[in-house]
């Protein structure tokens, strides 16, 4: 999420501010959180974005495989992503941080294809999630280049012809959720790298 303010942007050093052209028009947002390296984007933050002056009623939070469990085995490491979402959820839901219900709705990651064995995972992400859980986000996005990316975490060619993926994807259905795949790779370098 990046709304600009127009006192100015709060989200991004190279942004530029955008006026509020609709006030009254009710927006539901997606966004990511994360603290790391490389910046920090967290309750701070998304509260002052979205009490900017546009009205941003809620918000989704979108995997981006920010707050992963340190310990435990692979697959559920997820699971502490949808955890510390839910947590933010709360404090938002508090009214402690304005009005807007931010994280209202939670994109996952789950690794897909663990096929059937994916049910756990995706239980214990229900468990933690409040009832805000609504979906599994897998990147799906190949290119043949590794300077092109569309992830931290480049998924190998064709994964959505495998067996295990998309059993996993048929997984989702029996827990209520629904399959969000990134599925286009950034533009940018891909000029050097088309055939002439």
């Amino acid at each position: 999420m990046r709304l600009m303010c127009p006192s100015g942007p709060t989200g991004s050093r190279n942004a530029s501010v955008e006026p509020v052209l609709e006030p009254e028009l009710a927006i539901f947002d997606a966004h990511h959180l994360w603290d790391r390296q490389t910046g920090r984007y967290l309750v701070q933050e998304l509260g002052a974005d979205v009490g900017c002056g546009h009205r941003v009623v809620s918000t989704v939070y979108v995997q981006c495989r920010s707050m992963l469990r340190a310990s435990g085995p692979e697959a559920m490491k997820p699971v502490g992503e949808v955890e510390f979402t839910n947590g933010i959820a709360a404090m938002f839901a508090s009214g402690a941080y304005g009005q807007a219900r931010c994280c209202s709705a939670i994109v996952g990651g789950a690794d897909l294809t663990l096929g059937t064995e994916v049910d756990a995972v995706l239980e214990s992400m229900l468990q933690v999630s409040g009832g805000r859980l609504r979906s599994i986000r897998n990147p799906l996005a190949w290119h043949e280049s590794p300077a092109v990316t569309s992830s931290p975490v480049t998924p190998p060619r064709d994964r959505m012809q495998d067996p295990a993926f998309r059993q996993g994807v048929r997984t989702l259905a029996r827990f209520g959720l629904s399959s969000i795949t990134r599925s286009s790779t950034r533009c940018t370098n891909l000029r050097k790298h088309r055939p002439r």
